[in-house]
């Protein structure tokens, strides 16, 4: 048998830290491409905040009205068809928002970056919203914007407004 010299163990090691260093490398990479994403997600999210308080300025009667119908858990005191105008577009505005605000905070749990305890508040809020059933047509009008995992998601939950038969 012949003896490895040296010179070949160091060259072995140092071919084994050139790997290990590369690996490292691809790790932080693709963890900057993560923080990257979600940091995109949160930008939408607030740019959708920020549309959604823009079409509330000067609406004060109507934010009120508005949120006033979704008080007590989202059991409302009239369908959607029985408000005014204003009242019916402030809704809708909140939906959106809800909506972008929800899908967000899933993408940000999938992506790491809630604990599981923020996650179980999360999951209380949207199935709360899901059980909506007054709503609901405008609901699933703003889930077309919503990303797809989300609408997997939400059509997952048990849904207690369907009629039984």
């Amino acid at each position: 048998m012949n003896k490895i010299e040296l010179n070949d163990w160091l060259q072995i090691l140092g071919m084994f830290g050139v790997i290990a260093s590369l690996i490292f490398v691809g790790l932080q990479m693709r963890q900057s491409q993560q923080i990257a994403l979600a940091g995109q997600v949160q930008a939408r999210a607030e740019m959708l905040t920020n549309r959604s308080l823009a079409l509330m300025e000067g609406e004060v009667e109507a934010v009120y009205s508005a949120l006033r119908q979704s008080a007590q858990n989202y059991e409302f005191q009239a369908p959607v068809s029985e408000l005014s105008e204003r009242v019916s577009f402030q809704i809708s505005n909140q939906l959106a928002w809800s909506v972008g605000i929800m899908t967000n905070t899933f993408y940000q749990y999938n992506a790491g970056f809630l604990s599981e305890e923020q996650y179980a508040v999360f999951q209380r809020r949207v199935e709360n919203f899901r059980g909506n059933c007054a709503w609901r047509e405008l609901i699933n009008e703003q889930l077309v914007f919503a990303e797809q995992s989300f609408v997997d998601y939400w059509d997952s939950l048990p849904d207690n407004c369907e009629p039984e038969l």
